[in-house]
C-alpha cells in the first residue's frame, strides 16, 4: 500500500510540471545566421525562450532576457551587447540558477494563449497601413534541434486599428506575461 501511495505522489509531482512545448520550426538560414541567441545557444540547452525589444533607436544594441532548462533546471539568462566602431563584440552573458517551478505557470500561459503556434505572417500584417519608428517585440525559441521566431511590430498600434487581429491580442498578453514573470522571478 506504501508503494502504491508512493507511486501516486511521484506521478502527482512529475505531473505538476508545465510540460514544454515541442517547437515547430519556422526559421530561413538568414534567420538563424543572424540570431545571436541561435549560435550562442543552440544544443546547450533543452529549452530556451529569448526576449527582446527592438527599434531604430536603439540599433546600436541588443538587450535579450532569456529562460533556459537544461536537465529539469530553469536558468535566468541576460544577454547584451553594443555596437563599437560598426562591430558586434562577443555579448555580455549573466546566467544565474532559478527556482525550479518558477516558470511552470508561464509556460501554461503561453501555452494557453497559442503563443507556440502563432503565425509570424498574422502578426506581421499592417493591412496597407504604415507606422514608422515603433517598437518590434520579438521572441526567439530553441528546442532541440527546432528554432522559432515569433514577432510583432507595434502589437498595440495594430490591435487598436484592426481589433479582429486575434493573433497579435494573443501575443500582446503572452508577451505581457513573459515580461511580468521574468521581473518578478529574475530582477
Amino acid at each position: 500500500m506504501k508503494l502504491l501511495a508512493g507511486v501516486v505522489f511521484l506521478l502527482l509531482v512529475f505531473r505538476a510540471e508545465a510540460q514544454l512545448p515541442h517547437i515547430k520550426s519556422n526559421f530561413t538560414l538568414e534567420d538563424q545566421n543572424q540570431s545571436v541567441v541561435y549560435k550562442i545557444f543552440s544544443g546547450k540547452y533543452d529549452f530556451v525562450i529569448a526576449y527582446t525589444a527592438q527599434s531604430y533607436w536603439w540599433s546600436n544594441k541588443y538587450n535579450y532576457d532569456i529562460l533556459a532548462k537544461k536537465g529539469g533546471v530553469w536558468f535566468n539568462i541576460r544577454l547584451n551587447a553594443e555596437r563599437k566602431n560598426g562591430n558586434w563584440p562577443y555579448p555580455k552573458i549573466k546566467t544565474s540558477r532559478v527556482e525550479k517551478n518558477s516558470f511552470d505557470s508561464l509556460i501554461d500561459t503561453l501555452t494557453k494563449q497559442q503563443f507556440w503556434t502563432l503565425n509570424i505572417d498574422s502578426l506581421s500584417d499592417q493591412r496597407g497601413e504604415s507606422l514608422f519608428d515603433a517598437t518590434n517585440y520579438r521572441f526567439e525559441i530553441l528546442e532541440g534541434k527546432s528554432f522559432r521566431i515569433i514577432e510583432s511590430y507595434a502589437p498595440e498600434y495594430f490591435l487598436n486599428s484592426f481589433p479582429d487581429m486575434l493573433a497579435r491580442k494573443s501575443f500582446i498578453k503572452s508577451r505581457d506575461a513573459f515580461v511580468k514573470t521574468y521581473k518578478t522571478y529574475c530582477d
